[in-house]
């Protein structure tokens, strides 16, 4: 298993993007619920590196990034990843979440796509600001990994006073189309007339004429 990777020097700085390394051990059933924002779905992998003293991660797949197959199970893999830890009865627990997966040698296609899946997935990508703030910034950034999927960062600042801070999100989407952002909690927006709908906000796409 590599090192985590920090690009900056800071001791704690969640704006950095981690990576790890290593072997799955063990692939876990995958959970589905519904929760406030729709339908959920996620599963645990256990990886495992070769080194001296190899060490056991648990990692969080989200929506189209579980893992069906069984027979992954031996597969070397990589995974870019963030780190978050949330407080329940007085005790601290920290979740593993990774927003981009794949199997080295070959990329895991999660899941069968139509082409109306595909095109909704492009309406998504791209950068989408908040108009309604001036001196303070709003914006979300929709990219597509090397799998295909739709990974989403959204960046906040008071532009007059601190500098910027990002957040990195896996995402999925459901049956009807809408996004869904994995965090602490899930988050669903929509396109529609080139405007993305989110958190109650309006966010208008660079570069797109408004309506």
């Amino acid at each position: 298993m590599k090192n985590f990777q920090k690009k900056h020097q800071s001791p704690l700085n969640f704006n950095n993007q981690m990576e790890l390394a290593g072997k799955i051990i063990d692939i876990l059933p995958s959970q589905e619920g519904e929760g406030k924002n729709g339908t959920w779905k996620k599963q645990l992998v256990i990886i495992e590196n070769g080194d001296k003293f190899p060490r056991k991660v648990c990692i969080t797949l989200w929506g189209d990034l579980a893992i069906q197959e069984k027979s992954c199970i031996g597969k070397e893999v990589e995974a870019s990843i963030n780190l978050e830890s949330q407080e329940n009865n007085g005790r601290w627990y920290t979740d593993v979440k990774a927003w981009k997966f794949k199997i080295l040698c070959l990329l895991l296609l999660f899941g069968l796509f139509s082409c109306s899946q595909t095109k909704n997935k492009e309406l998504f990508l791209g950068e989408w600001y908040n108009k309604d703030t001036h001196k303070f910034m709003d914006k979300w950034v929709f990219t597509k990994t090397d799998e295909g999927q739709l990974h989403a960062q959204h960046l906040v600042q008071d532009v007059e006073k601190y500098p910027a801070i990002k957040r990195e999100y896996a995402t999925s989407l459901d049956e009807s189309g809408n996004i869904v952002i994995h965090g602490g909690m899930d988050i669903k927006g929509n396109v529609s007339d080139d405007k993305l709908y989110l958190l109650g906000r309006i966010y208008h796409k660079y570069g797109a004429s408004d309506k």
